[in-house]
């Protein structure tokens, strides 16, 4: 092992004590850890250049002092109790003095300002961020395809060159799936791999807005995208949703032609509503000639228990401006997040440019195991397998739910996606909701985060794919007399 000691030999102050000083430093600052082994004396003298007996002197006194003991043959580690000296106190300062912004990019600075640290739900991790449950992900067919992958005995198979749109036969494999479940029109040139959906969105930002630009969210809205879009300098409009998706006819409003417009019309992020067939057109319509490019993105999309899904914008869209873009994180996480971005033939090259600088490589191992799972259907068995068993716990947990608070809840959006958006009236604060839930262990979140500005109050997510549908009366009730309580 290395120790970084600087040893100043021309110094007053005897190479021993020098030695002594650095070693005790390292272990009162935990670099040197309790019972950690330390070079032997030779080893140390060598490295250091400095007599062996020089060290042997150090480590004797750093044993007097208690701070290392010794085996039986000679060994030298840290001892299991060292006396450690308190770290000195430094102010650090917090908040927006806590740095100066001058320095920093415009980028980093807007991200700051607008407080990223809000896009950490302390909870998500305990939902598996409204992820399906573990026990229902594919789990022995994703090791044996990675298994498979990694059983490579050819290293010139695993090569250095790789498209910066990702592996080939992953692009193959997403475009065929995309046409087949989502009738998307497009082929392998057209889409882009990412290790997840954020990567896809600064690549999208890099590459279509400039500082000044309209941009279009939706609100409530996904809050990545609208920080995302703000901190590279946008003009963010926030554009109400209501049962039908966006209202179009807000879009109207606007005086100035919009750059880009980002809305979830399959399953609107966090409502719920899907975007009505009219409405979908009404927006192609309106966007001809007032909008440049319009980012669909798919998130949670994949289960509908209630109408049929209804066609993608991308697939409604004769004029080139739509981008679509998904994830297949509410279906396999956290086996895999990958995300990719359809876009139009016309953007490619550029795209293609700004790539090359923005999350250019993830593992080809996973890759190409995603793309086997595909091309072999696990993806589509895998939701079969699953959907009715979601479906059960959907309906099980609304009953449940509908018994218990009667007229003191309403529920939004389609029969879509992995979440139920619920509004409670009874007579406490989101606060108060949030605490009896988590005393309960019922999955619940806030929807604030989700707003550009005002917010409505008692508004939450309920996550049913946790549920079990044999237990989600029980967790109502244990929820209810929580309330009751409180």
């Amino acid at each position: 092992m290395d120790l970084p000691i600087i040893i100043h030999k021309e110094a007053l102050v005897p190479l021993h004590r020098q030695l002594t000083n650095a070693l005790r430093d390292a272990i009162s600052c935990g670099r040197l850890t309790a019972l950690q082994a330390l070079p032997s004396t030779r080893e140390l003298a060598e490295t250091l250049s400095i007599s062996r007996r020089t060290v042997v002197r150090s480590y004797n006194d750093l044993v007097s002092q208690g701070y290392l003991e010794t085996k039986f043959g000679g060994s030298t580690f840290v001892s299991t109790s060292p006396p450690i000296d308190p770290p000195p106190q430094i102010d650090t300062p917090t908040g927006e003095d806590s740095i100066d912004t001058d320095l920093l990019s415009d980028f980093t600075a807007e991200l700051l300002k607008t407080g990223t640290e809000s896009l950490d739900f302390g909870f998500f991790s305990r939902l598996n961020y409204c992820a399906a449950p573990a026990e229902m992900l594919p789990v022995k067919q994703w090791r044996a395809l990675l298994s498979k992958q990694c059983a490579i005995t050819d290293p010139s198979q695993l090569g250095y060159v790789v498209d910066v749109f990702g592996d080939s036969t992953l692009r193959d494999a997403l475009a065929k799936y995309l046409r087949r479940s989502k009738a998307l029109q497009c082929n392998a040139e057209q889409v882009i791999s990412f290790s997840d959906t954020k990567g896809s969105l600064d690549l999208i930002s890099r590459t279509l807005i400039n500082a000044g630009d309209t941009v279009v969210v939706e609100d409530p809205g996904y809050v990545y995208a609208r920080e995302m879009f703000e901190a590279y300098g946008a003009n963010v409009v926030a554009i109400p949703i209501d049962e039908n998706g966006l209202c179009v006819d807000e879009l109207k409003k606007i005086p100035q032609k919009v750059k880009l417009l980002y809305c979830t019309p399959s399953h609107q992020d966090p409502t719920g509503a899907v975007m009505s067939l009219e409405r979908r057109r009404a927006l192609l319509a309106w966007a001809k000639d007032n909008c440049d490019f319009i980012v669909e993105d798919a998130f949670d999309s994949d289960y509908f228990f209630s109408t049929a899904p209804l066609p993608a914008l991308h697939a409604m869209d004769d004029t080139g401006r739509v981008l679509y873009l998904y994830s297949f994180w509410k279906l396999l996480f956290p086996l895999t997040a990958t995300g990719y971005l359809v876009v139009p033939p016309s953007l490619s090259p550029a795209f293609r440019a700004t790539k090359q600088h923005v999350n250019r490589f993830f593992s080809s191992i996973e890759q190409l195991a995603l793309a086997e799972f595909l091309n072999e259907g696990h993806l589509e068995r895998h939701w079969k397998a699953t959907r009715g068993e979601l479906k059960k716990r959907r309906q099980a947990l609304i009953f449940a739910l509908k018994m218990a608070f009667l007229d003191d809840i309403a529920f939004f959006g389609e029969g879509a996606g992995l979440h139920l958006s619920v509004r409670f009236t009874v007579p406490k604060t989101s606060e108060q909701i949030l605490e009896c839930a988590e005393n309960a262990g019922f999955p619940l979140m806030p929807t604030y985060i989700y707003y550009a500005g005002a917010f409505p109050e008692r508004e939450f997510l309920v996550p049913f794919s946790v549920v079990p549908s044999e237990d989600a009366a029980q967790l109502v009730e244990r929820f209810v007399e929580q309330i009751k309580k409180s």
